[in-house]
Formats: C-alpha cells, sequence, structure tokens
C-alpha cells in the first residue's frame, strides 16, 4: 500500500489492483467505481477514515465551504453562489433552529445567550422610545369599571400618539370604548380613522359573508353621523359603475334589502364562541356604536335573514333592562 501526501495531517491511501484473471473479469473490475479512502488526523496520532462528500452543485471532490443554514457543501466561491440561487437559501444561520440535547454543544448555548441579550437589548430600546416620544398628561386614566377589558393597565393609552390619544377620548365621550392594538399588528396598520374637528371619522368595512370569496367594502374614514344605508347607496346603488359589484352580491340583490342583517362583533369574548351586535342600519354609526367595544374600527357582517339561526346575538345593557320591565308584572 503506498501513501500520497494531500496536506498536512491528510494522507490518501491507495492499492494497487490486482491484475484480473479473465478478460471478462477485467471488464468488471474496469466498470466499477473505484472510490479513494481518506484518512484524517485527529491531532493526536490516530487516524480515522472519513466518507467522501461531493460538491451538490457540480460534484467536485475539493470541498471548501458548508452554508450555515442549509449545510449544503460546496467547492468554490462560485458554486457557494449558485446554492444560493438554486435553493433559495440566504446563507443566514437559523439561530432558532431546533437542536436535539443531544448534539447540544457548547457553542449553542453561547449563541442562545447572546440571541437572548440582543432581545433584551431591543425590547428595552423601543420601551425608551416609546417613554420620549408619548406625549404625557394629554389622557385620562380609566378604572377597570369603565373599560370593556380590564386587562390593560390604567395608561395604555400614553404610549400611543397625541392624535389617537385625542380619537380614543373623543369616543369615549359618545359612548364608545376604542381599544388600539400593538403597533405591528395588521389591524393597527390597517386603521386610517381620523379626527377631524369634533367629528370622528371611522375606517369602516362592511363585510358580505354570504358569498364566496367574501366581498368588501371599504370606506377609510367614514363620517359617524352618516349611516349605513347612506353607504349602501353609495356602494351598491343602481347605477353603471355599481353593476359588476352588484352581479356579484347576486344573494344580496336577489333578497333585496330588507333581508340583509348588519352584525357587528361582541369584542373580549371566547373566539369559539363568537356573539354579535346586530346594527340598525337606518341610524347613524356613531349611534349604533354608542355603549358598544370597539378594537381600532368596525368591521361589519353583512349576512341574510335566512341565515339569522347561524349566529348568536349579544344584547346591549339598555335593551335588557327594557325587557326587564316588560316582563316583569305590574306593582
Amino acid at each position: 500500500m503506498s501513501s500520497l501526501p494531500i496536506a498536512e495531517g491528510l494522507s490518501l491511501a491507495t492499492t494497487a489492483p490486482a491484475p484480473p484473471t479473465s478478460p471478462a473479469a477485467g471488464t468488471a473490475a474496469a466498470d466499477a467505481p473505484v472510490a479513494d479512502a481518506i484518512t484524517v488526523d485527529n491531532g493526536q496520532g490516530e487516524k480515522r477514515k472519513r466518507e467522501e462528500v461531493d460538491c451538490v452543485m457540480c460534484s467536485g471532490l475539493e470541498i471548501k465551504y458548508r452554508c450555515p443554514k442549509c449545510e449544503r457543501i460546496t467547492c468554490s466561491l462560485k458554486c457557494c453562489v449558485a446554492h444560493k440561487k438554486h435553493y433559495d437559501c440566504d446563507g443566514k444561520r437559523d439561530r432558532t433552529k431546533y437542536i436535539p440535547l443531544s448534539a447540544f454543544s457548547d457553542a449553542d448555548i453561547t449563541s442562545d445567550y447572546f440571541l437572548l441579550q440582543e432581545i433584551a437589548r431591543s425590547a428595552s430600546t423601543i420601551n425608551v422610545l416609546a417613554q420620549q416620544t408619548a406625549p404625557r398628561g394629554n389622557y385620562r386614566k380609566l378604572s377597570k369599571k369603565a373599560r370593556a377589558n380590564p386587562e390593560l393597565p390604567a395608561d395604555w393609552l400614553g404610549r400611543f400618539p397625541a392624535a389617537w390619544q385625542n380619537f380614543v377620548k373623543r369616543a369615549l365621550e359618545r359612548g364608545i370604548d376604542v381599544h388600539l392594538l400593538a403597533p405591528g399588528m395588521s389591524k393597527r396598520k390597517a386603521n386610517t380613522s381620523c379626527l377631524k374637528g369634533p367629528a370622528l371619522h371611522w375606517r369602516l368595512e362592511l363585510h358580505f359573508v354570504a358569498v364566496s370569496p367574501v366581498v368588501k367594502i371599504v370606506e377609510p374614514a367614514w363620517d359617524d353621523s352618516r349611516s349605513l344605508v347612506t353607504l349602501l347607496d353609495d356602494a351598491v346603488g343602481l347605477r353603471v359603475d355599481t353593476a359588476a359589484l352588484r352581479t356579484t352580491l347576486k344573494p344580496y340583490m336577489k333578497a333585496g334589502r330588507d333581508a340583509w342583517l348588519f352584525l357587528l362583533r361582541k369584542e373580549f369574548v371566547p373566539a369559539s364562541a363568537p356573539q354579535y351586535y346586530e346594527l340598525d342600519p337606518a341610524r347613524s354609526l356613531g349611534e349604533n356604536l354608542r355603549g358598544l367595544a370597539v378594537v381600532e374600527f368596525p368591521i361589519v357582517h353583512v349576512v341574510l335573514a335566512a341565515d339569522r339561526a347561524k349566529y348568536v346575538f349579544a344584547h346591549r345593557a339598555i335593551e335588557e333592562v327594557r325587557a326587564i320591565e316588560q316582563v316583569s308584572p305590574p306593582s
């Protein structure tokens, strides 16, 4: 056996081929793949065999790079760049990748420690910026009894810009309990409600759920003094420009507006047991929302009266009092 040095600590061992005993044997030997055995010195004078690994792009044996993310092996910078395009890999190690406990190393513990430190620094920075940018003394603290969601801290509104604080305060004066989500939430980003003078202008969405896919009519700033009937006249009135939408809403058009129900989902109830308030389309939006809690902006579900049995209806406090008065026997 002869040994050919390749690099320090690495040697390639080959065996001289035995002469074939017959022409058939020679042919078989020529067709069989010949695998070189690679031995690696572990630094303690011991040698172990290592299985050969080819480059994933060109099948070359001169491997040099292992991708930190997908762990594919390449032989050159060209193949490394090519594998990112071919496998849609960005080459960045996934710091949250699951590692079994048996394979956990000191390096993994160190990496997790640094990741947690970075998260803590980011959270601390955001908290400081929120405290520096939020105006002081421009909101009032609400007691738990006055809030629909008692889990919120009393000073939660102070974390938002002054414009939103004024909007929430004005809505509260009108009996509407508005709750704002954390920055970054999709509904928080989509909210285009605003305060124009003394008037509240809501982002209002009507979802027609009896058709598939659900049809949505969105008003970015609907004056709360206007009714839902006015909105429907603008959106699905008998005009040429609304023909396509009316065709899409064919089940609704066929049933007629008298058979439409306008429902607002009750907030802060279990998602597994939703409840809905029924709105009066002839009344203004502000009147319909009075006494209710709204998260960011109202989303009104428009359903057909034939599907009324599919929904559980909630009742406002004033409705419950009136019902009790009606069933109570006269004194």
